[in-house]
């Protein structure tokens, strides 16, 4: 028969002290933390993504882009990249489930393509 845990057996909440260094990779911060490393974000999409000879250099862009008008809401990516061949990357984590997820990240993906367009004209 198991014993019945008393204040003597509790195990105590564990702290930072006791869990060391780690980084929630589920958080904003913690992603950002470990993928805004440029080496990192680079091995990261070449593994995931199936890019014709793979990612050798990207830099960062602005992760915010503002609506046509003051009503329209901004939005803001979790990371975005521009490859060497100038191939735009937006990396975008979601950890709990959203019922418009994919509205969400067809209007990013129009918002950048609109920026660029305006950009090249």
């Amino acid at each position: 028969m198991a014993k019945k845990a008393t204040s003597r057996t509790r195990k105590k909440a564990l702290t930072a002290k006791d869990l060391g260094v780690y980084i929630n990779l589920l958080t904003d911060f913690g992603f950002k933390r470990i993928f805004g490393i440029k080496e990192v974000m680079i091995k990261f999409l070449n593994a995931v993504l199936d890019i014709e000879g793979g990612i050798k250099d990207l830099r960062y862009g602005n992760p915010e882009q503002l609506g046509v008008s003051q009503y329209d809401r901004k939005a803001v990516y979790d990371l975005y990249c521009i490859t060497e061949k100038d191939e735009h990357i937006i990396v975008e984590i979601q950890s709990a489930p959203q019922v418009y997820f994919k509205d969400r990240v067809l209007t990013y993906v129009s918002r950048l393509i609109n920026a660029i367009i305006t950009l090249k004209t």
